[in-house]
């Protein structure tokens, strides 16, 4: 439904829409599990990842399928909590902030992109230090 909801409870009401999950929609359309069987690894990421991601938002959903398949899963994401958030840890190996300093919302934002970079390093370099295979 995205947006809350909103727009596909309107959509739904008006031109009587046809509702279906999102990200199950998503891994239909671009035959996800097919690519999962080629991984060793899966990264995935959102912009805050908190006890609301396990109710069925996008990073959960690759979690579960990869997981099904024994695939270990990093998540980076904007906002980890700082207390363990239980449930997380089943479906996701790493939990990785992309931020680093208390910053302001605005400056947060505009450094997404360097923040994005420098995480992106950080897990080559720690993939660097050992393999991520299946057993």
């Amino acid at each position: 439904g995205g947006t809350a909801g909103g727009a596909a409870a309107g959509l739904a009401g008006i031109l009587d829409a046809k509702l279906v999950s999102g990200i199950d929609y998503f891994f239909q359309l671009t035959d996800f599990d097919m690519s999962l069987k080629d991984c060793d690894l899966v990264i995935t990421g959102e912009g805050g990842t908190d006890e609301q991601t396990l109710n069925g938002k996008g990073p959960f959903g690759v979690a579960c399928r990869a997981r099904n398949l024994g695939i270990p899963v990093i998540c980076l994401s904007g906002k980890v909590p700082w207390k363990e958030v239980k449930g997380l840890s089943e479906y996701f190996d790493a939990l990785i902030p992309i931020g680093n300093e208390p910053l302001q919302m605005e400056e947060s934002f505009a450094l997404t992109q360097d923040n994005l970079i420098r995480t992106g390093m950080l897990v080559g370099k720690l993939l660097a230090l050992g393999e991520f295979k299946r057993t």
